[in-house]
């Protein structure tokens, strides 16, 4: 909980990575996803989505939730981070569904928004993603429902899977 730490084996000593732009330092981080050999992506519980340049070792960007900013992400509180090879990141917004960040224009959408999940009689805390492949994306809402997301035709659809899932855990 007290920030990125790079450990050296043949010194055992240790650098401590938490500062960007403040003096508050980056606290409890919940995930650490590799986008390529230079950049990796840190979510916290509360200070949202940071990348950290590897070359220059010291974060460099930082996405925060802005209410008067629709194409901010969603929370501050990031969960699993999982990108594809098109150079989308799909993150786990706490309570507020998926946010796909696509990295070229940094252009954000959000998805299983609260009126989808009430569509598919679902909710939308995600607890869990698994990527199936570049169009095909299995996604665990904390209400025991398991979808099928297609990121090519931007469509969820409850399996029939799911409703035996959600009959057995009940």
């Amino acid at each position: 909980d007290t920030g990125l730490i790079e450990f050296n084996f043949k010194s055992v000593s240790y650098q401590l990575f938490n500062k960007y732009k403040t003096t508050k330092p980056i606290r409890n981080f919940r995930a650490v996803t590799p986008i390529n050999d230079r950049f990796i992506l840190t979510g916290t519980s509360e200070q949202g989505l940071l990348v950290f340049d590897l070359v220059n070792r010291k974060f460099v960007d930082q996405y925060l939730h802005d209410p008067s900013d629709i194409e901010s992400i969603s929370s501050n509180s990031i969960g699993e981070i999982v990108p594809d090879s098109n150079g989308n990141i799909f993150i786990i917004s706490s309570r507020k569904g998926i946010d796909i960040i696509h990295l070229p224009d940094q252009f954000i959408s959000h998805q299983l928004t609260t009126a989808q999940a009430r569509e598919l009689s679902s909710d939308n805390e995600v607890s869990a993603m698994v990527k199936l492949s570049d169009t095909l994306v299995w996604v665990v809402t904390r209400g025991s429902r398991m979808l099928i997301w297609n990121t090519k035709a931007n469509q969820f659809l409850r399996s029939k899977f799911t409703d035996e899932v959600s009959t057995y855990l009940a």
